[in-house]
């Protein structure tokens, strides 16, 4: 319940890496009603570890529309300095229906990334917004 997402929410500030990361996964695994931890996850997008922002991006994209707040702060992870973490901001902003033009602008800069993965995606939503 509730103490359960108080708990991990307040566990994305904690010194260790591992635990954040797992927190942020945990919160993503419990879905909408984790929701509260929006504000939590949202400065998870920033932290240092590359885990802890990807799962707190995925988080982000299981939680969708209700999560919209954080689009902007998604916008930003566009380029992150590791793909993973991009395609999964990528899949949350899809998620939220937060393809914009701006968003458009950025994607198509990152067409030909060197990660395949993130190059596929990129290409599959400019042709389903085109």
């Amino acid at each position: 319940g509730s103490h359960a997402v108080d708990a991990l929410a307040n566990a994305l500030t904690h010194s260790d890496d591992w635990i954040r990361a797992t927190a942020a996964d945990t919160l993503a695994d419990i879905g909408l009603p984790a929701i509260d931890a929006l504000p939590n996850i949202r400065k998870a997008l920033t932290d240092d570890n590359d885990w802890v922002r990807h799962n707190a991006a995925n988080a982000l994209a299981i939680w969708g529309k209700s999560a919209d707040a954080a689009q902007s702060d998604l916008f930003n992870m566009l380029q992150d300095r590791e793909a993973f973490v991009s395609f999964n901001a990528l899949t949350a902003l899809e998620h939220m229906g937060g393809i914009d033009n701006r968003v458009r602008g950025v994607l198509k800069e990152l067409q030909h990334h060197d990660t395949a993965s993130l190059r596929y995606q990129i290409n599959e939503i400019l042709q389903h917004v085109a």
